[in-house]
């Protein structure tokens, strides 16, 4: 059975990107004139097991294309949030709060920060260690990091989900247009319509969501 995690940041994500995949597997292979579908293997194509396996995929797809979306936006990790809060140009934390942070993150790992959150990339990969530190500490022990962690999860992955499904609308509006389907185009068009509005709500909610679970992520740290 899928934990709480997985099922809002990959099952729920898959579930509102999938339907360029429905439309395609109930449109257009029930109306091929073969005799495939009165077969058994057709009975078992079109059963739970076999739909099941596909959105299990799908979300796996849903997972795979937002991390790489992530590691581009945030540069590996090196401009997530939790990074950036701690540079010397970042203002989102006082300085005197960001000196709470380097004084707990020494005594409890023993990495120094002080002086060391300038940007350069060196700084930047070690701030990235600590705070790995700091994520494995809390890990499934604080509830607040982990509903900040699932947010964050689902606009990634909703995002991730969202790229696919709207190539998969324009292969399905081009192939409408090619068979002279006129339902499947129309429905297409809003399939890409939807689509697009969920990449535009992925890639809002993606920054402020991981803003809001890097604050959660350091002020739980600090309060600990």
């Amino acid at each position: 059975m899928p934990d709480k995690y997985e099922l809002r940041t990959q099952y729920i994500p898959a579930l509102l990107c999938s339907l360029p995949f429905t439309l395609f597997g109930v449109y257009f292979l029930h109306n091929l004139d073969t005799d495939f579908w009165n077969t058994v293997l057709a009975q078992a194509a079109g059963g739970f097991s076999i739909a099941a396996a596909l959105y299990y995929f799908a979300s796996k797809v849903c997972r795979s294309v937002g991390k790489l979306i992530e590691e581009k936006i945030f540069k590996d990790g090196r401009e997530f949030p939790t990074s950036r809060f701690l540079m010397d140009s970042d203002e989102h934390f006082s300085d005197d709060f960001k000196q709470e942070i380097f004084i707990k993150i020494k005594g409890e790992f023993g990495i120094e920060l002080d002086g060391k959150t300038a940007g350069r990339a060196t700084d930047k990969r070690r701030i990235h260690e600590a705070v790995s530190r700091i994520r494995q500490k809390f890990f499934m022990k604080n509830d607040l990091i982990a509903q900040r962690n699932i947010d964050y999860g689902f606009s990634r992955n909703t995002l991730g989900g969202a790229v696919v499904a709207l190539v998969a609308s324009i292969g399905l509006a081009i192939l409408s247009l090619l068979t002279d389907a006129d339902a499947a185009l129309k429905l297409s068009a809003l399939l890409i319509i939807w689509n697009a509005l969920l990449i535009i709500f992925g890639w809002l909610t993606l920054h402020s969501n991981a803003d809001r679970y890097a604050h959660t992520l350091f002020t739980e740290f600090v309060s600990s």
